[in-house]
């Protein structure tokens, strides 16, 4: 019996050959085995009860048994043992669209401290020392390497208490001021390049952006010393004002688990603030993405 059997699948093989079936798909054969369609000719792995998987070429089907053609020989498949039957080309195809959609139209939620540092540019950042804010972020892909990015941040920038004092002669005087720190809420949206594939356990990306906002500074107060002369103090109310600036920023981040990322960004801001506030600053962002 099995001799017939090997006789019909080499049968089946020259048929197949002979007939050019490989130039013409229309032309296959096909199998209906519970409810899937199988070709004759194309691969398959056989999924069997309590045995080994069959990957190969089938050749055909006798008496409840299937004929398939793997690398090293012909084997039977009883059909009543068979689990599960897989198309490898289908399951190739499927996680070849899987990987395309991989990073498209996602939204990532960004949730963050930062630290600021405008005397790190000139060393004297107009008298602005330091600074914190808080972030809160909505990036949107288009693709594993496109996407935009919308910033919401909350700044508090510290100004050093000054003094400048000046001598002539038998003259002097110094001039000693205080508070105008500013808070700042600021919108930013932004081009993100980079990685963006959420499969991947680290992402790199650069980010540039432009960015509108409102800045309020707090009240100042200068008091003025001449010599032989009494002091005498002025104070400015606090007051708003309006921002304007670019950035440029570049981050990376990594998976925790499926659902949480942890991520850490430098971002250089050039903003313009009327003739208050810090003009230049770097900030260094991180947080987590949800």
């Amino acid at each position: 019996m099995k001799i017939l059997k090997i006789i019909f699948a080499v049968s089946i093989v020259f048929i197949l050959f002979s007939s050019g079936y490989s130039q013409n798909d229309s032309l296959k054969k096909k199998i209906i085995f519970r409810n899937d369609t199988l070709t004759l000719g194309n691969h398959y792995t056989f999924i069997q009860k309590l045995e080994n998987p069959v990957i190969g070429k089938l050749l055909g089907f006798v008496e409840d048994e299937f004929i398939v053609f793997t690398d090293k020989d012909i084997e039977e498949i009883d059909t009543s043992k068979i689990l599960k039957i897989l198309d490898p080309s289908s399951y190739l195809f499927g996680e070849y669209i899987e990987s395309k959609e991989a990073g498209r139209n996602k939204t990532y939620y960004f949730l963050g401290a930062q630290l600021l540092f405008p005397k790190l540019i000139d060393g004297d950042g107009n008298g602005y020392n330091f600074g914190f804010g808080i972030t809160a972020n909505s990036l949107f892909t288009f693709s594993k390497y496109f996407g935009i990015r919308s910033d919401f941040d909350f700044y508090h920038i510290n100004k050093e208490d000054h003094t400048y004092s000046y001598t002539y002669g038998t003259f002097s005087s110094s001039t000693y001021t205080t508070g105008n720190s500013v808070n700042a809420f600021l919108f930013r949206a932004n081009l993100a390049f980079g990685d963006l594939n959420p499969e991947e356990p680290i992402m790199f990306y650069f980010l540039p952006g432009l960015g509108i906002g409102m800045a309020y500074y707090t009240k100042q107060t200068s008091t003025h010393t001449y010599s032989n002369y009494p002091s005498s103090t002025y104070t400015y109310d606090a007051s708003p004002g309006f921002c304007i600036g670019v950035s440029l920023g570049a981050g990376m981040n990594f998976k925790i688990n499926k659902k949480i990322r942890m991520f850490a960004e430098y971002q250089h801001n050039i903003w313009y603030l009327g003739d208050k506030g810090p003009p230049v600053f770097p900030a260094i962002k991180f947080g987590i993405i949800l």
